[in-house]
């Protein structure tokens, strides 16, 4: 699977300072003074500098909102290139940022792989924009949340899928429409772990509804639990949650799921 910020690197360049780098050359790269500029005066410090990492490795990209590294951008650290543009120099290291000359290195791995903190309002996608919205700053503030949910969730959801091989983590359906990447704890409960992709199962669609209804969940070894009372099901609903009692969740390959977020299901969701 491809890198996920170098297949959207277009649009995100709107609105971002996008540079590639190679992670086996530390991630050398340089950003260039008058681009710098020109996304300070358009966004103020509201925008992010994206680096890509490996165009195949899905994942290998940092986001880093400018103004965490802002204060390495200053004008005595400046170099010209062979053509003599000014730029910065930098380098990344064990997920620490360093710009040449500063002597400071910066903790990034929170970024790193992370969309949470990619900065990817629209301002000039027009085409978003009905002749509705153009008339009425509401609906364009809301359409640009829109257009940011969408691609923040599409990130979880690849990772998501990835995780379990793309395959239903208790049925083995790989039909891919067919598979939802499921929160555990629901993207409107808690911002931290909205793309945290430890936050993910891969469900059947049916079994995503069970879950999200809080009808199945999980105990802290990953084991389907049910209702302790049934009485009330409907037969056919019945039999269904009563087919996996107790079946373990596939192993997931990249991240595993943390125990802390299925015992807030547990404790939140789930109606025992």
């Amino acid at each position: 699977m491809q890198n996920w910020a170098y297949l959207n690197r277009s649009e995100l360049s709107k609105n971002n300072y996008v540079r590639i780098a190679s992670p086996k050359n530390n991630y050398w790269l340089d950003f260039y003074f008058n681009r710098i500029s020109y996304y300070q005066k358009k966004y103020g410090d509201d925008f992010s500098i994206i680096i890509i990492g490996d165009i195949d490795k899905e994942t290998d990209f940092y986001a880093i909102p400018f103004r965490e590294v802002k204060d390495l951008f200053v004008i005595g650290t400046l170099a010209h290139d062979s053509r003599n543009a000014l730029r910065w120099t930098a380098k990344i290291i064990n997920h620490r940022f360093e710009v040449y000359k500063t002597g400071v290195k910066k903790d990034i791995n929170p970024f790193y792989g992370n969309g949470e903190y990619l900065i990817t309002i629209a301002q000039d996608l027009e085409e978003f924009y009905t002749d509705e919205d153009k008339e009425n700053e509401y609906a364009i503030h809301n359409r640009k949340i829109e257009i940011n949910g969408r691609l923040k969730q599409s990130l979880f959801r690849r990772m998501v899928l990835k995780n379990f091989e793309y395959r239903c983590c208790l049925t083995e359906i790989r039909e891919e429409n067919l598979l939802i990447a499921s929160h555990i704890i629901p993207w409107s409960s808690r911002i931290t772990t909205r793309l945290d992709p430890s936050n993910g199962l891969c469900l059947f669609s049916l079994y995503d509804s069970f879950f999200d209804k809080g009808y199945i969940s999980f105990d802290d070894d990953l084991r389907v639990v049910t209702l302790s009372n049934t009485k009330s099901l409907s037969t056919p609903l019945k039999e269904m949650v009563e087919l996996i009692r107790g079946k373990a969740i596939r192993k997931p390959v990249n991240y595993n799921i943390k125990l802390e977020y299925i015992q807030y299901h547990r404790l939140n969701i789930f109606v025992g």
